[in-house]
């Protein structure tokens, strides 16, 4: 379940500023989400590799610190095949299909996980992701 839409807003502006609430959306919440999760990998990775020079894990108060700096949310690595790509954090999608029909469009794609379709529809000329499937 996502949190309310304000409460998505109000991390939105902690990340992205002021200008990402003009056009925020499904997709705007979405980067958002992604922009914090690789902070807070970049603040993880650091610790643990200070940690590790020094020969000990990183502490609960290091990991409480970690959250403060990565707008309250606990910092984690993305998934092992993630990182074993050349640029982690990207994402090959491979569109299988795109209708397009007056402001609704729908997009069949490959995600290399599996399959998804995408609902767009267009509101005052500009695409919104509606819906990913």
């Amino acid at each position: 379940m996502l949190p309310p839409r304000s409460t998505q807003m109000k991390h939105t502006h902690k990340i992205q500023g002021e200008a990402a609430l003009k056009d925020f959306g499904y997709l705007t919440s979405m980067i958002t989400k992604r922009m914090n999760q690789q902070h807070g990998a970049r603040l993880l990775r650091t610790a643990q590799e200070k940690a590790k020079a020094e020969n000990r894990a990183v502490t609960q108060e290091e990991m409480r610190q970690l959250t403060e700096q990565n707008y309250g949310l606990e910092p984690y690595l993305p998934d092992q095949d993630v990182q074993a790509q050349s640029t982690p954090f990207k994402r090959v999608l491979t569109y299988l299909s795109v209708k397009v029909e007056g402001d609704k469009a729908e997009l069949r794609l490959d995600d290399r996980v599996k399959n998804r379709k995408a609902i767009l529809v267009r509101v005052d000329g500009r695409w919104y992701v509606a819906g990913i499937f």
